[in-house]
């Protein structure tokens, strides 16, 4: 089943995605399963290009046990996917950015994991979009 998480932070603000990443077979994923992850992120009012694309490495982002820090509050089992998306990513108050990972497993299909954070404008912030 996909789901697009949903958040709010004031712009210029870091987030972190978390999720719990599992294989084809139903299995929480490794690093081990995990080729490649990237991240495309887009302005909802404009998605014909994306307007980012922060790296994303998989041994920084996979964990192979999952985690139950205060951070997850899904659920007790945990996530075993952690990314921060950077403060200059958010850059633009009053918006909402479609976050995109596509996950490319060391074997079987490419799949997504997408997130939808709305900005709030800071009207003391040099890069406020007013």
């Amino acid at each position: 089943m996909a789901d697009i998480v949903r958040g709010i932070v004031f712009e210029n603000s870091a987030v972190i995605t978390l999720a719990r990443i599992r294989k084809n077979t139903g299995d929480n994923a490794q690093q081990s399963d995990i080729s490649s992850i990237t991240c495309n992120i887009y302005d909802i009012s404009d998605t014909s290009a994306a307007q980012s694309t922060p790296s994303v490495t998989v041994s920084s982002v996979i964990y192979d046990t999952l985690q139950t820090d205060s951070r997850w509050t899904a659920d007790s089992t945990g996530y075993n996917f952690a990314h921060e998306i950077p403060a200059w990513a958010l850059w633009k108050g009053d918006t909402t950015y479609r976050i995109e990972y596509l996950f490319t497993p060391a074997s079987g299909e490419a799949f997504y994991a997408a997130y939808e954070v709305s900005t709030i404008q800071i009207f003391s912030s040099s890069d406020s979009s007013s």
